[in-house]
């Protein structure tokens, strides 16, 4: 389970412990995201392809957040429990929490999501500006 926390083989794991964001900084983009957000995001911005890749990057503290987007429980569950038992969590673009049980229909999550920890959540929003 998620309390139990996260490992890499016997390595245990560890979202990013950090606090500010730099030009250092990693955030991994869905392949869409420059038509949906306005960004002064000041470090690295990638898009690897993989949703569960971007995640658990962050998990692992080699990523500082991930933005993801059309996506639905079946999705994300799996990589919900490292993500979670690595300290990190799921935002939506609001800024709070989202709980995937919320979504057990199957039913698409509204909107793209924040995959961070909640000392980074605030600082990364404020890059970000969706677009009308």
């Amino acid at each position: 389970t998620a309390n139990e926390g996260a490992f890499y083989g016997r390595e245990k794991i560890q979202a990013p412990e950090r606090d500010a964001i730099d030009d250092e900084s990693l955030l991994l983009v869905f392949s869409r995201f420059h038509k949906h957000f306005h960004s002064s995001f000041p470090g690295k911005m990638l898009n690897l392809g993989c949703t569960s890749a971007h995640i658990c990057y962050v998990a692992n503290g080699r990523a500082d957040a991930a933005i993801v987007a059309n996506e639905s429980f079946q999705d994300l569950a799996a990589a919900r429990v490292i993500l979670e038992g690595a300290g990190g969590k799921f935002y939506n673009m609001d800024g709070n929490e989202i709980f995937l049980n919320e979504y057990l229909e199957g039913q698409r999550i509204d909107g793209p999501l924040l995959v961070t920890t909640p000392a980074l959540c605030k600082r990364i929003k404020r890059h970000l500006t969706e677009r009308i």
